[in-house]
C-alpha cells in the first residue's frame, strides 16, 4: 500500500480485504488506521479512501472519525445525497445535534427536493427545541415525499407528531400521531378491499 506506483483501484481492494478479515481484532485497528493514514497522505483528494475509511470507522463504532472523515467526502464531492446523510446521522448519532443542522443546511442547497435530508434536518433542529424551525424542514418532507410510500409519509406524520409533543402542543401531536398510523395501516386496508 505504501507503493506509490500501485493503482489506487488496487490498494483500495487490498485494504478492504484487509479490513474484512481482521477489523474485530482490536490490537489490529492501530494498524488499519497507520494504513489509512498512509493512503490519505499519497491521495488526500480521493473520496474513496474517505468513504471506506469512514465505513471502517463506523463498523468500530468510532461515529466521531467517522463524521470527520465523512465531512472531508462531502467536500470533495457535494453532490452526493447519500453522503450527506450518512453526515448527518452520524452526526445525529453523536448527539452532536449544531453539527448535524449546518451539514443539513449545506445539504439541503444542493439537495433541496430530498425528503429524507429535510427529515434528519427538521429531527436534529427539534433536539435542540427550535421547533419551528424543524416543523418547517418536517413540512417540507412532508411535501416531497412520494404519497404512495405510506411508510415514509408516516414517519415523517410521526415525526411532526413528536416535534408538537416536544414543544408541549399535545393536540396537534395527537392529531399528527393519528395520520401517521391511518397512513401506515392504509396499505393492508386497500389490499383486503381488492380481495
Amino acid at each position: 500500500l505504501k507503493q506509490e506506483s500501485l493503482e489506487l483501484d488496487t490498494k483500495l481492494e487490498l485494504l478492504t480485504s484487509y479490513i474484512r478479515a481482521l477489523y474485530e481484532d482490536p490490537a489490529q485497528q492501530t494498524r488499519i488506521q497507520e494504513l489509512f493514514a498512509t493512503l490519505l497522505e499519497q491521495h488526500p483528494h480521493e473520496v474513496g479512501i474517505h468513504d471506506l475509511y469512514c465505513s471502517y470507522l463506523i463498523a468500530v463504532q468510532d461515529y466521531s472519525q467517522a463524521a470527520e472523515q465523512m465531512s472531508y467526502a462531502v467536500d470533495i464531492d457535494p453532490a452526493s445525497e447519500e453522503r450527506w446523510r450518512t453526515l448527518m446521522s452520524l452526526y445525529l448519532q453523536d448527539n452532536e445535534f449544531k453539527q448535524a443542522i449546518k451539514a443539513g443546511e449545506n445539504a439541503v442547497h444542493y439537495h433541496p427536493e430530498s425528503p429524507v435530508i429535510n427529515l434528519v434536518l427538521g429531527s436534529a433542529y427539534t433536539q435542540l427545541k427550535e421547533y419551528d424551525k424543524g416543523l418547517s424542514a418536517l413540512t417540507r418532507a412532508l411535501e416531497l415525499t412520494d404519497s404512495a410510500d405510506y411508510e415514509a409519509v408516516s414517519q415523517v406524520l410521526s415525526s411532526i407528531g413528536d416535534t408538537y409533543y416536544a414543544k408541549g402542543v399535545t393536540d396537534s401531536a395527537f392529531v399528527y400521531y393519528d395520520l401517521s398510523l391511518i397512513h401506515i395501516s392504509e396499505p393492508r386496508d386497500m389490499r383486503r378491499s381488492r380481495m
